[in-house]
């Protein structure tokens, strides 16, 4: 999937990106979290160091991995009183890490930021978003309508990452490890 914004002010462009989340870079930094944080929870500590010698700040993102997974395990606790099954705290994660990754990877999206940054500029600009052949907004951009726009990019950040999740095997099992690892769950 591709997300194209594109802006055009008195019929000249005034900027424009291709591929607003970048998803193919966004695979393979996913891919590399993940791998570090399977790693950790299987002892393998020299491939952990090596990741995070490439990823800055691995030990804080994998703490809030560990933090995240605790806490879909509370709330799964609270709506099954007191015995959740393993499905139910997989979903409440699956949905939290969504927010998580999208989240973590939003700080880092130059693209994105500048969007953000910018936005009262292009009030009265002509604004194109578009995802792969779906126009999401495409019209003279209002006050009104910046809030639109800006969930619409959060709803399609959280797609992608939700996609690029669902794609890792890897994850389910992290979430397994860490509820192991805290005595949240006997099923490794």
């Amino acid at each position: 999937m591709v997300l194209k914004l594109k802006i055009e002010s008195d019929r000249t462009q005034s900027w424009q990106t291709e591929d607003l989340y970048d998803e193919k870079n966004r695979r393979k930094d996913i891919t590399k979290l993940f791998e570090a944080a399977n790693a950790y929870y299987q002892g393998n500590d020299k491939t952990y160091a090596s990741i995070g010698r490439e990823v800055e700040d691995l030990d804080e993102w994998r703490i809030g991995l560990e933090n995240l997974i605790k806490q879909s395990y509370h709330i799964a606790k609270r709506e099954a009183d007191d015995n959740p099954a393993l499905h139910a705290i997989n979903d409440v994660a699956f949905q939290l890490l969504v927010v998580y990754i999208s989240d973590y990877f939003k700080n880092d999206n130059a693209p994105y930021n500048h969007f953000i940054d910018n936005k009262q500029t292009f009030i009265g600009a002509e604004l194109l978003l578009q995802q792969d052949e779906t126009i999401r907004f495409d019209g003279v951009m209002k006050d009104e309508e910046l809030e639109v726009v800006e969930e619409e990019l959060t709803r399609y950040e959280r797609l992608i990452s939700a996609q690029l999740l669902a794609q890792h095997q890897i994850v389910y099992q992290l979430i397994k490890s860490v509820l192991f690892k805290y005595k949240l769950t006997h099923q490794q």
